[in-house]
C-alpha cells in the first residue's frame, strides 16, 4: 500500500474547514494577495536593528562602523530619514576605510537597507561637520539628526 502524501495548503485547508473557518479565509490562505502597497516600503525603509543603531549613534554622536556594497566603512553619521522614494537614508562623513567611488574623507549618502553589520562605535564626534546643511536631502520622516554647527561671530 502506498502513502498518499497531502500539500500544505490541503492540510491547512481541511483544519481550516474543521474549524468552522470562512470560504472568505480560506480563500485568502491558498491564494495569499501581495502585500498591501507601501508595505514593503515600510519594512525596507527601517529595518528595526539598523534603525535603532542609527537613531542611537546620532543622537549620541557616536562613530558606526559598518559595510556597504562590499566595502568596510566608518562614519560620522549625522542625519537619518525616509527620502521621497520610501527609501530610508543615511547622511554621514566617512572618515575611514574604503569605497568604490572615491577615497575618504568626504560626505557619503547610504541607503539605510543596504548596510550590513552594523556596529556602534566607542568613539564619538564632537559636533556636526563643516559644510552639512540640515536636512539638505529633505528627509522626512526625519527620524534623526546632528544640530548644525552654529558659527558665532
Amino acid at each position: 500500500m502506498s502513502k498518499i502524501e497531502f500539500s500544505p495548503f490541503f492540510r491547512l485547508t481541511t483544519i481550516l474547514l474543521l474549524w468552522g473557518a470562512s470560504p472568505a479565509i480560506i480563500n485568502a490562505v491558498e491564494n495569499p494577495s501581495p502585500a498591501p502597497i507601501g508595505a514593503e516600503i515600510q519594512s525596507a525603509a527601517k529595518p528595526s536593528a539598523v534603525h535603532d543603531i542609527l537613531v542611537q549613534a546620532i543622537g549620541e554622536r557616536r562613530l558606526i562602523t559598518f559595510t556597504y556594497r562590499g566595502h568596510l566603512r566608518v562614519v560620522e553619521p549625522h542625519a537619518y530619514g525616509c527620502n521621497a522614494k520610501g527609501d530610508a537614508i543615511l547622511l554621514a562623513f566617512q572618515i575611514e576605510g574604503s569605497s568604490a567611488s572615491r577615497p575618504p574623507p568626504g560626505w557619503r549618502t547610504f541607503s539605510a537597507g543596504a548596510i550590513e553589520a552594523l556596529k556602534l562605535g566607542d568613539r564619538s564626534f564632537a559636533q556636526a561637520r563643516d559644510g552639512y546643511s540640515p536636512n539638505e536631502l529633505r528627509l522626512s520622516p526625519l527620524w534623526a539628526e546632528v544640530p548644525a554647527l552654529v558659527i558665532e561671530e
